[in-house]
């Protein structure tokens, strides 16, 4: 009598599914938690987070049960996005600071993954490639950049100003270009524009914010020998 209606609602039914996979997902982290405790001690990985916000990644770390596996370093250029970092998560592993993606505080080659979350299209284009030259610095071995809006079918980048803030749309051709001229390989980057398995493995296409062409979410992973 319950169930009926779910099942013939296919909203309820991705919604009831997606909040079952989530459990079953923090209940096999929690499971590899317990399983590492009494296992031999892992080397951990050396990880920064460039604009953390509120620490979210890391939280997807810990539901993963994998976060033990790294340290992790955060940073944001919000006062209150690091003070709910260091509220809410206190592992001695872990490491929240006050920082801008501009001008890092970290020697060259210090961390072997690093990861940007949707933040590029946030800056001014003159500002842009100093923050990928900035990244690229810090990390030595793989660096992810997502994301929210960059497209394979533009020849430049497209700035959108709003009041102090930017809401652009970066183009794939162009990012790939500058990153070969920063000295890296074409084998070393990787565009990926269709994340499997979500959207059925298509490119994942939203509505813009402030009008325009609709926003294209993508990646650039860089693969890179580790750097001593």
């Amino acid at each position: 009598y319950y169930i009926k209606p779910i099942l013939h609602n296919r909203a309820l039914l991705n919604s009831a599914f997606k909040k079952v996979l989530e459990q079953i997902i923090i209940f096999i982290g929690r499971f590899r938690i317990l399983r590492l405790q009494f296992t031999r001690p892992v080397r951990r990985i050396s990880i920064l987070d460039i604009g953390c916000g509120s620490a979210n990644f890391y939280e997807l770390l810990m539901r993963r049960g994998i976060h033990t596996h790294f340290d992790y370093t955060g940073i944001d250029i919000s006062k209150k996005n690091i003070y709910n970092c260091l509220r809410n998560f206190k592992d001695a592993h872990t490491d929240f600071s006050i920082g801008d993606i501009s001008s890092l505080s970290f020697p060259d080659h210090s961390f072997e993954i690093v990861i940007v979350n949707d933040l590029f299209e946030h800056l001014s284009l003159a500002m842009l490639p100093v923050a990928i030259k900035e990244t690229l610095r810090v990390g030595k071995g793989l660096v992810v950049m997502n994301f929210f809006n960059a497209r394979n079918d533009i020849v430049e980048h497209e700035s959108v100003p709003i009041k102090n803030y930017h809401w652009n749309t970066l183009s794939l051709p162009v990012l790939r270009n500058f990153l070969i001229s920063e000295g890296l390989k074409f084998s070393e980057i990787e565009i990926v524009k269709n994340f499997w398995p979500i959207n059925g493995g298509k490119p994942i296409i939203g509505a813009s914010k402030f009008g325009g062409r609709p926003r294209a979410r993508a990646a650039i992973v860089i693969k890179r020998k580790p750097q001593i």
